[in-house]
């Protein structure tokens, strides 16, 4: 599977965190990548730029969306 996009991460982000207790930030994305079942080369691929892994900014930038429309907040 390729790894997916911020905006279908968004859905899953949502509803793992719905349960109203707090969630580290890196087991959420441990959740979402088993979600989508990514292999641990998927998991650990890079951005471009080589500093930081893709699906870890796919993550990061669904959260940011999903704070600004108000259905995500940082603790």
């Amino acid at each position: 599977m390729a790894i997916p996009t911020f905006l279908e991460v968004m859905l899953p982000f949502v509803e793992l965190t719905a349960d109203g207790v707090e969630h580290q930030l890196q087991q959420t994305i441990s959740d979402l990548a088993d979600h989508f079942h990514l292999t641990d080369a998927e998991r650990v691929q890079l951005l471009p730029s080589g500093f930081q892994a893709t699906f870890t900014n796919r993550v990061a930038w669904a959260s940011t969306h999903l704070r600004k429309a108000g259905l995500l907040e940082r603790t």
